[in-house]
């Protein structure tokens, strides 16, 4: 129920939007959902090719009347772990947006997806590796934007409550070489106060399988995101070029973006008052790097990776069982994976434009990386 009534308080004057601040992003479209232009490189990329498998799973998400939720996918986990005897290794995990059907007065029915990716072409490694997922829930109330969060071994800023959580189970992790790969919401949430709220999350790591494995620190960099609300728009305004340039430049790898008020359904409450309001309702992004911690030691900064986002349009109408919506990347992401190009995060966003009474096109941005290669010289 709280999912159908979130997106009927959307469609009803805070409905539709496109984002801004995207970096990188062209016109054109494939087949599937259309998308912002896949970024077309000067020269041929020389590196590995990737390929996808996407492995979709449903959950139930229960709602109370206290605006608290839960939610339980434990039994899906397996299937995913599977996926790791072919090679394959988790890219990342969402929840798709707008799928959901009711079942029952107070709970739904939602859809995820795990994506993964192996080498196009197989080469022996000596590495191996399985998955594992860790629940724990994080909290918005102490996060300063412009704030960098991390393990004991970093001089980074002391961790704020509500990442202390996270950064207790990532640090016991990387001392086993574990690696995280991305933080997604669970759907759960839980009341701690008259305005406060803890969001549940799943960390899903990498965990190797092969001795004397390279050991790997995680840091967390919390922005804002500017959200504008008019009658059938809302617009996002948010810094994407600044934290990956400022961190990408310095060696760091992305590993996750995370919007924890927009994933657990919250994004509307602020303005359900006036929602002619332009007044922007500020929200949380929180950004995931990481890096070799022997290369930190060494104060190396040679940057290894680049990142671009595609912008992909999806269609959502709503009826009085549910919501659905057209999200397709399978295209997107095998021809972004013949060029080199691993997901890394797949972000639905504020961002909506009011298509219909109970319709509406909203906007997902998929974050790409690779290995940078030496470009040989033109001759």
């Amino acid at each position: 129920y709280f999912i159908q009534s979130n997106l009927r308080n959307r469609l009803m004057g805070v409905s539709s939007s496109s984002s801004s601040g995207g970096a990188g992003v062209a016109n054109a479209a494939l087949v599937g959902s259309p998308h912002s232009g896949i970024p077309v490189d000067p020269v041929p990329y020389t590196g590995p090719a990737i390929e996808y498998r996407v492995i979709q799973v449903e959950g139930t998400v229960s709602a109370s009347f206290d605006g608290s939720a839960s939610s339980n996918i434990d039994d899906k986990m397996p299937l995913l772990a599977q996926q790791y005897a072919e090679y394959f290794q988790l890219g990342t995990f969402f929840r798709l947006p707008y799928q959901a059907s009711r079942k029952g007065m107070m709970s739904a029915r939602v859809a995820y997806q795990g994506i993964f990716l192996r080498p196009a072409v197989f080469v022996p490694s000596p590495e191996s590796w399985q998955l594992q997922v860790h629940q724990t829930t994080l909290s918005l109330n102490d996060l300063t934007h412009g704030s960098v969060f991390g393990m004991r071994s970093l001089n980074t800023a002391p961790n704020a409550a509500g990442l202390t959580n996270i950064f207790n189970i990532v640090g016991a992790q990387a001392d086993l070489g574990g690696r995280l790969l991305c933080v997604e919401s669970t759907c759960s949430r839980n009341r701690t106060g008259f305005v406060s709220m803890d969001f549940g999350v799943n960390l899903f790591f990498n965990m190797p399988l092969h001795p004397n494995p390279q050991k790997f620190t995680t840091i967390a960099f919390c922005t804002s995101m500017q959200v504008a609300r008019s009658f059938g728009h809302v617009s996002c305004n948010w810094d994407i070029n600044g934290p990956l340039a400022g961190y990408l430049n310095q060696g760091w790898k992305l590993v996750d973006i995370n919007l924890p008020q927009h994933e657990a359904g919250l994004t509307q409450q602020g303005n359900k008052r006036n929602h002619m309001s332009l007044v922007p309702l500020q929200l949380s992004v929180i950004w995931f790097f990481e890096k070799d911690q022997a290369r930190i030691a060494a104060n190396d900064m040679t940057p290894l990776y680049q990142v671009t986002v595609v912008n992909v349009d999806v269609h959502v109408s709503v009826g009085f069982t549910g919501s659905s919506s057209n999200l397709n990347i399978t295209s997107l992401i095998k021809e972004m994976g013949d060029k080199g190009w691993s997901v890394v995060s797949v972000l639905d966003t504020p961002a909506a434009q009011q298509t219909g009474m109970m319709a509406m096109k909203c906007t997902v941005s998929v974050f790409f990386q690779r290995p940078l290669v030496e470009v040989p010289p033109l001759h």
